[in-house]
């Protein structure tokens, strides 16, 4: 997905642009766990929850550092929803690969203001 193919000399500012633009590719991101499970209802005499099928709802999953919390995403907006965390991963990944190409650039120009 990225271009991998390192320029022979990288400017800070020239892996600033790259990541910017990788970026913008990357729209929605989520952070956190997509995923179905199966709730059961208030009703009394519900047939699904009797049986033990329950009723499907889809839910984003998010932890921070003082609690976790769960986000129900009506049925309609799933795949946008599931997409936006599978970008987020991404995501993750491209500042990986910016950090990396960032500190070469930097390194590359201290040594060239040594010259």
């Amino acid at each position: 997905m990225y271009d991998n193919v390192y320029m022979k000399i990288e400017t800070p500012d020239q892996v600033m642009h790259w990541f910017m633009n990788e970026v913008q590719k990357l729209w929605p991101v989520a952070k956190g766990s997509f995923g179905l499970r199966k709730n059961t209802c208030v009703r009394s005499n519900c047939n699904a929850c009797a049986s033990g099928k329950g009723h499907p709802v889809h839910t984003l999953h998010i932890g921070t550092k003082d609690r976790n919390t769960s986000i129900y995403v009506p049925e309609d907006m799933a795949v946008v929803v599931e997409k936006a965390v599978s970008n987020c991963r991404e995501l993750e990944r491209l500042m990986m690969l910016a950090g990396e190409r960032f500190i070469k650039a930097l390194k590359v120009e201290r040594v060239r203001r040594k010259k």
